[in-house]
């Protein structure tokens, strides 16, 4: 019964945690937005709403950290 509930109690944490990142990665969209033209704002808002593109998301993220960093 205890390893029940402990595995309920990862399965919250994990949970919390990705919608934690998920939120991070939200804002972090939000502050660079003004870097991106506004067919791209478009499509990271688009990203946002569905939530079978989460992956997409993440690459459009890390494409843009590759960009900060030129």
């Amino acid at each position: 019964m205890l390893s029940k509930e402990k595995d309920l109690l990862y399965i919250c944490f994990n949970k919390e945690l990705l919608d934690l990142k998920l939120s991070f990665i939200e804002k972090e969209l939000s502050l660079f937005a003004k870097h991106f033209t506004k067919e791209q704002k478009d499509r990271i808002k688009e990203l946002l709403k569905d939530e079978d593109r989460k992956s997409e998301l993440k690459e459009v993220q890390e494409s843009f950290k590759e960009r900060k960093k030129r």
